[in-house]
């Protein structure tokens, strides 16, 4: 247990990610596959190319490129640690139910979904993302996840986005799922009671 709280460092970081693939590596440490391949860039540590991992399975012997010496002078290498075997777990467990839920909407016929009043959610973040004052300067973005649903979009897309907001609760509603704003944690939460399983949503327009 001692060695998972154990930090990476850079020279074990670059043995992993050429002893296994960088999507197998960076669920250990509860990254992305991009997240971690970013890091590595950062701090010079080289990945295998694409179709490497192929042409290992299928037998041939692949040049392991090695790893270069860099300055570590101006900040440390990022703390990573690898999760537990019960969050590894844990993170498993969520991802499969995160699986069947996604199915189980994309299965209820849209014509079939509840289409009368808004929900109340969606009102109240509607009363709230269309304030027109109170908002920086700096950002075309609205979003208040400490008071309404988690929305991050720019004022031309608030409308498609609470339309999309409305249907996904409702749907959610028929599949036993209540909708909650978590003000401490600024976040908005999807609860099934029966089987306590809890999912975060976040809808964020990206702007180039």
């Amino acid at each position: 247990m001692q060695e998972t709280k154990k930090p990476v460092d850079r020279e074990s970081l670059y043995n992993e990610v050429w002893l296994e693939p960088v999507s197998v590596v960076a669920a250990r440490y509860g990254l992305s596959d991009v997240g971690l391949a970013k890091i590595c860039r950062a701090w010079c540590i080289p990945l295998p190319s694409r179709g490497y991992w192929a042409k290992v399975n299928a037998g041939r012997i692949m040049r392991q490129v090695p790893l270069p010496t860099i300055e570590q002078t101006v900040r440390g290498f990022p703390h990573l640690v690898k999760l537990s075997p019960e969050q590894l777990a844990a993170r498993k467990a969520a991802k499969e139910a995160s699986a069947r839920i996604r199915e189980e909407v994309l299965a209820v016929p849209p014509d079939e979904v509840i289409l009368t009043r808004e929900h109340p959610l969606v009102r109240a973040a509607s009363k709230r993302l269309r304030r027109r004052d109170g908002w920086p300067a700096q950002t075309l973005i609205r979003s208040a996840p400490n008071e309404v649903l988690n929305i991050a979009v720019s004022r031309s897309a608030l409308d498609r986005a609470l339309g999309f907001m409305d249907l996904l609760l409702k749907t959610m509603a028929r599949q036993g799922f209540d909708a909650q704003v978590d003000e401490a944690r600024g976040a908005t939460l999807f609860r099934r009671v029966e089987t306590d399983t809890k999912l975060e949503f976040t809808l964020v327009e990206r702007i180039s």
